[in-house]
């Protein structure tokens, strides 16, 4: 659901941008109970899929304050 939703605003926000103009989205990542959600990866995958091509990733470590998924990102922190 979410992807279907990412997609939805990748799309609508394509119509305003001129072509091969810059897009910046600030996410977070999140977990469904023990499975991680990397925002980097999700959002370049399903912008890929409306035609908008990631130009850069960052990220950077910050501590996990969420117990209930904390390990969801024990392999790999956020």
């Amino acid at each position: 659901a979410w992807c279907r939703e990412l997609d939805r605003f990748f799309r609508a926000a394509a119509r305003f941008l001129p072509p091969g103009g810059p897009m910046v989205l600030m996410m977070a990542d999140s977990a469904v109970g023990d499975v991680a959600i990397r925002a980097d990866e999700v959002a370049a995958e399903v912008g890929r899929a409306c035609g908008l091509w990631p130009a850069a990733r960052a990220s950077q470590p910050r501590p996990h304050f969420h117990g209930p998924t904390a390990r969801a990102f024990r392999d790999r922190p956020r």
